[in-house]
């Protein structure tokens, strides 16, 4: 067991307990573990679920010909207005920093020659802003960064094997 962990035959002391070990169960960890105990139930390894088989991209708008606006008035279209307006500008207005944190972690996200972003147009985008890393393996490759990330920072992680007869 390593330095710090606080699991004992009686139980575990916590403060968070986040179930599952994918992509948003550990960008939830990363944040909380600031100023919280955390524990992950996940039934695998860590990471090992449908986030690192993922193989579409990941949109933000951070060209310069793009702003946040035009994201939200797309990403609204496209849900046919049935989307909730405040979850989709909360979580288009925080696009930019999480691939900020990715870019600073050197998560390997396609470029051209020149080394700029090979940006996608998909879906109802109207501009391109799609990244993907390796092609049709951005799942893969961002939770591998996640995963450093998650290992480098925290002395401990309290796991629980979630055992399924």
């Amino acid at each position: 067991m390593r330095e710090g962990c606080s699991m004992t035959n009686e139980g575990i002391t916590t403060d968070v307990v986040i179930i599952g070990s994918g992509m948003a169960g550990l960008m939830a960890a990363l944040q909380l573990s600031k100023r919280r105990k955390v524990t992950i139930v996940t039934k695998s390894a860590i990471g090992a679920g449908n986030s690192e088989k993922a193989q579409g991209g990941i949109a933000a708008a951070i060209s310069a010909d793009d702003s946040t606006s035009s994201h939200i008035k797309d990403t609204l279209a496209a849900g046919f207005n049935h989307n909730n307006e405040r979850v989709v500008n909360k979580l288009i207005e925080q696009a930019g920093p999480v691939m900020n944190m990715f870019f600073s972690w050197n998560t390997p996200f396609d470029r051209d020659d020149k080394g700029d972003f090979q940006l996608a147009k998909e879906g109802a985008h109207s501009r391109r802003r799609v990244f993907h890393a390796g092609g049709d393996a951005t799942g893969f490759h961002m939770i591998k960064h996640v995963k450093e990330q998650c290992s480098k920072i925290y002395k401990c992680w309290n796991i629980l094997w979630l055992m399924i007869f």
